[in-house]
């Protein structure tokens, strides 16, 4: 029984004098250690910030054929609705009414065309002979209007327009050369000394519509060419920019591919003050080789923003009790310091660190434990990162086996 009560009062004195002494340690000679149960590595990251909208995969262009009644009288269509049709395929016959007038116009309209063509040719060699640089003013020809910019475009976003114009041009140029070749064919036709001229598709692509009432245009074609159509809602309009990227998603059938965002509309498909204003969006796709028909719905997930191999730790990690936000970090000479720290773009569980912290330090895991900034700290042995081969087969006599375990037993 005296026992116990010895063993009772021991315990009791000893509580009593360690709090006394952390009471009066104003000095700090009773030593803080921080204990680290979880710890690991600030690691490089891709972190994506994402808009998801819906669309329709839609031809990227539909070219209207027109004819002119006051050139001849109308002979007979040479295709029907749904016909696939080359560049330069016939597509319906006339009988000349007037050959004078018939084969001036067709020479003023060839003339045009010619003069269109070399202008677009001009274009194509002036901007692919501009060179870009960090330093880069961006062309006359490349700016827009409608949408000025706050601050001057980046390298990357110079070399993307740069680009997306010269292959808007070739497009152009390959429509108008097409044009040309159809309008010197009737004019071979005429010069042939027949009355029957056969007017050519500009275009290779599927026929949409054929009108037998010979309302303009008689005929429409839909290029083989796609593209995805969809729409943004206000909020998505403010951040989706032309050249972001765009990962893509078919369900039936089930595709996976990419574009890019190719143009935005500034204007609403309808103005209506109790509804939610939509935008058009028009995603240009990647070439792939899956099959695909117009009227596909797809699903898009647009990169609004990024940010590639940043140092990056779990959200959990963060420490958010003070004014900013905190990481635990491990210095090399065995403190702690709950440093402040910038953050940038979030993703799911992943936190990207803009400032303040770069990736391969190592930080601590704040949670069920009490840590203190500038302390030193202890961790346990983690087994699997410890290199026992090394240290059980140094030379003889280097490894203390003594030491070795009274080490262990301190911690």
């Amino acid at each position: 029984m005296l026992k116990k009560r010895i063993l009772l009062l021991s315990a009791a004195l000893l509580t009593v004098i360690n709090i006394v002494l952390l009471v009066i340690d104003t000095d700090d000679e009773v030593a803080r250690i921080s204990y680290i149960k979880d710890w690991s590595q600030i690691f490089p990251h891709d972190l994506y910030e994402t808009t998801i909208a819906a669309g329709v995969v839609a031809p990227v262009e539909h070219t209207p054929v027109y004819f002119d009644a006051e050139q001849g009288q109308f002979s007979q269509f040479l295709v029907q609705k749904g016909d696939q049709v080359k560049q330069g395929d016939s597509l319906y016959e006339f009988h000349v009414r007037d050959y004078q007038r018939t084969e001036k116009q067709l020479q003023q309209d060839g003339d045009k065309l010619a003069a269109e063509i070399s202008a677009i040719q001009r274009s194509i060699t002036e901007i692919s002979a501009y060179q870009v640089s960090e330093a880069s003013v961006l062309p006359p020809v490349l700016e827009n209007d409608d949408q000025p910019e706050a601050e001057p475009p980046s390298y990357e976003e110079i070399e993307y327009l740069k680009e997306q114009y010269i292959t808007e041009k070739e497009l152009e140029l390959a429509s108008k050369q097409a044009e040309l070749d159809s309008i010197e064919a009737q004019q071979a036709e005429l010069a042939s000394g027949g009355d029957l001229i056969t007017v050519e598709s500009p275009v290779a692509g599927t026929v949409t519509d054929v009108k037998e009432t010979l309302k303009n245009p008689v005929i429409s074609i839909a290029s083989e060419e796609f593209r995805i159509e969809g729409e943004l809602t206000e909020s998505q309009r403010k951040v989706v920019e032309s050249g972001m990227e765009v990962n893509i998603s078919l369900q039936d059938p089930a595709i996976q591919t990419e574009g890019t965002v190719e143009a935005i509309e500034d204007i609403p498909e309808q103005i209506d003050t109790e509804k939610t204003s939509k935008y058009g969006l028009h995603v240009q796709l990647e070439e792939t080789e899956d099959p695909l028909l117009a009227g596909y719905h797809a699903n898009m997930e647009i990169i609004t923003d990024q940010a590639l191999k940043t140092p990056t730790v779990f959200t959990r990690q963060l420490d958010r009790e003070g004014l900013s936000p905190s990481l635990w970090i491990m210095n090399q000479d065995g403190t702690l310091e709950l440093r402040p720290i910038e953050l940038g773009l979030s993703m799911d569980i992943y936190q990207e660190i803009e400032s303040g912290a770069e990736s391969g330090e190592w930080i601590a895991d704040h949670q069920d434990v009490k840590l203190y900034h500038g302390t030193k700290f202890i961790t346990p042995i983690k087994e699997n990162l410890v290199p026992w081969r090394k240290i059980l087969h140094q030379e003889k006599g280097s490894f203390k086996k003594a030491a070795f375990l009274t080490g262990i037993a301190s911690r």
